[in-house]
């Protein structure tokens, strides 16, 4: 994660794909948010689901937003779009056999 710091949101999108969620920090610079997808066959609490919609429907990044993923990894961007800090939690599965 630390080596995508000084690489842009565009180098990210290229590799990454969209981020799930983009978002304004109030201050000029972006949040990419990506978080996995449910597992096949399992669902969410109607509680989840509900900090999920809020989540969605936020133009500027707060922090307590990573409470509705239990998964995730954020890219901070300044204004110039050059990643500058990130964040994560949880283990990602990403490829299964």
């Amino acid at each position: 994660m630390r080596s995508w710091q000084g690489h842009t949101l565009d180098d990210l999108f290229r590799t990454w794909g969209p981020p799930n969620y983009l978002y304004s920090d109030g201050t000029g610079g972006q949040i990419a948010v990506y978080v996995p997808a449910p597992a096949a066959g399992t669902t969410r609490s109607s509680t989840a689901g509900e900090r999920l919609r809020a989540a969605a429907t936020q133009r500027v990044y707060d922090p307590g937003m990573t409470d509705a993923w239990p998964i995730f990894r954020i890219f901070f961007a300044d204004a110039t779009t050059r990643i500058v800090r990130t964040q994560w939690r949880g283990r990602w599965e990403c490829c299964t056999s």
